[in-house]
């Protein structure tokens, strides 16, 4: 495998049929091979650090590029559990696990979408979470961009959803009916939105190390 050019988008982007997720699918499979190939590099490696590197910027190309483009404009549903991109109904939680298992992470996507938010954080992010309570979005907001995550996963009074900071601006990816926002979304995270109302937000980093290596090895989260 070719790990310089692990960070390249690999998916042409397609016109979208109501229903139809065969493209949705050639790009999962498409990943899973480069997983494979991920995992023979891993295993072989001297230097696994360039190797988790470069899969966890394969992972934000993946996810947060290709993959986003299919859900993006799902529509929310207070008990949508869809699997299909743009058919039918997705809730904020579901949103979050199907993208995760979809990816090929190794999770119970039913339990976690259905528990409260903290929980299966902790339990994706190997109990390591960070509070921000009763606090101001702007600092909110500098608290993040002082981090060194990318992305993270974030619990709120009655929501959840994945923070990114790309360049200069940090989003709020999720899938919610507010506003201006009917479905699965990239939004300003500054507001107006479930993030920046919400009084409660707890944290956790989304493809860490560890995370990246259980992608790698495909290992189970139960």
């Amino acid at each position: 495998m070719d790990l310089q050019t692990v960070g390249k988008i690999d998916f042409q982007k397609l016109e979208l049929d109501s229903c139809d997720d065969t493209a949705y699918r050639v790009l999962l499979t498409r990943m899973e091979k480069r997983r494979k190939a991920f995992r023979i590099s891993y295993s072989k490696a001297t230097n696994r650090t360039f190797v988790l590197d470069s899969c966890r910027t394969y992972l934000r190309v993946c996810m947060f590029d290709s993959m986003f483009y299919f859900w993006e404009n799902t529509l929310w549903g207070f008990y949508g559990t869809t699997e299909k991109p743009r058919c039918g109904e997705i809730a904020c939680g579901y949103f979050v696990t199907t993208l995760l298992r979809d990816a090929g992470f190794q999770i119970p996507r039913v339990r976690w979408a259905e528990v409260a938010s903290e929980t299966f954080i902790r339990e994706f992010c190997n109990n390591t979470v960070f509070h921000q309570i009763g606090k101001e979005t702007v600092d909110v907001m500098g608290w993040i961009r002082k981090q060194k995550p990318q992305y993270f996963l974030v619990g709120l009074d009655t929501h959840v959803g994945i923070i990114e900071k790309r360049d200069t601006a940090v989003n709020f990816i999720h899938s919610a009916y507010f506003i201006q926002a009917d479905g699965v979304t990239r939004e300003t995270a500054s507001g107006p939105n479930p993030f920046a109302l919400s009084h409660y937000k707890v944290f956790g980093e989304l493809l860490s190390d560890a995370q990246v290596k259980a992608w790698i090895m495909k290992s189970e989260y139960k």
